[in-house]
């Protein structure tokens, strides 16, 4: 017989602000998914008034984070506040979980 272990830790990590003023660190909205993480199905972010100012679907996980929002809406820099995002993740077990939370954007 052979015990097989299995770790249903969920490695992910989004972190809770950004700050998207050229310098470089920080200046965009990632998510950091790794080992078990097959596919990130949707990302969707929104505005205090419940407008969608960012949205993507089917993106590749990667360790070293994947660049989502750049912290513009129609082309202008957003107003810095805090945003509400929806993301739905699947794992190689088929489970797909939905994370919900909130962003700060700081300039």
């Amino acid at each position: 017989s052979v015990l097989v272990d299995v770790d249903f830790n969920r490695n992910v990590y989004i972190p809770n602000v950004f700050s998207p003023n050229g310098d470089g660190p920080n200046d965009e909205f990632r998510i950091f998914t790794c080992n078990g993480v097959t596919a990130i199905e949707s990302v969707a972010v929104f505005d205090r008034w419940g407008n969608q100012v960012y949205a993507a679907n089917d993106l590749t996980p990667e360790c070293s984070g994947i660049k989502l929002w750049d912290g513009r809406f129609d082309g202008k820099m957003a107003n810095p506040g805090v945003y509400v995002y929806v993301i739905e993740i699947t794992f190689l077990d088929d489970v797909t979980l939905t994370y919900r939370g909130d962003i700060t954007l700081l300039r």
